[in-house]
């Protein structure tokens, strides 16, 4: 209980510095300020902030919030600028996230690409996955997935080690 008041308070006092820094201005994503949405927003807090800072996966129906509660999260603490946001879907793949050579405008020259995974983490950012699964009911296994396997095993990965795993040429 104490840890949740303390989430709650931080929360809080993060939602008046951001209306202070605003002009007053609360209004951000829709949400409706109910207490039902004070509590998700207190327990999503909490996971993202535990000891370990683990990825979250939030399910619901389309349509139920969930990004909403994200971006209203990171508007509070002062990350609505740093969220990113990408679909998920088959047409994805690990280098479309890490990034890759390119062509560059010199004939047999090749310059690096960051993707949106790679420039999100280099830029300190959320990064707010969407449509992670076809359907609510999906469960996390690789066959429910609404994307590929190779984009599931980079996100196992970068979760485990917590590195982002960059080709070696790859300019930083």
């Amino acid at each position: 209980m104490g840890s949740e008041m303390c989430i709650r308070d931080s929360v809080g006092a993060a939602a008046a510095a951001a209306a202070a820094r605003d002009g007053g201005a609360s209004a951000s994503c829709g949400l409706v300020p109910t207490a039902e949405t004070e509590a998700a927003l207190a327990l999503l807090a909490h996971a993202l902030g535990c000891p370990h800072r683990r990825p979250v996966l939030l399910r619901g129906p389309p349509g139920s919030g969930k990004s909403s509660l994200v971006a209203e999260l990171a508007r509070r603490l002062g990350y609505g600028r740093l969220l990113c946001s990408t679909q998920l879907d088959r047409a994805v793949d690990g280098r479309s996230l890490i990034g890759m050579h390119v062509a560059t405008g010199v004939p047999g020259e090749f310059g690096w690409q960051p993707g949106v995974l790679t420039a999100t983490v280099r830029r300190g950012a959320w990064l707010l996955l969407e449509d992670c699964a076809p359907d609510a009911a999906a469960t996390a296994t690789a066959g429910d997935l609404g994307f590929g396997a190779d984009v599931a095993a980079l996100f196992a990965a970068v979760c485990e080690s917590r590195r982002l795993p960059l080709p070696d040429a790859a300019d930083a």
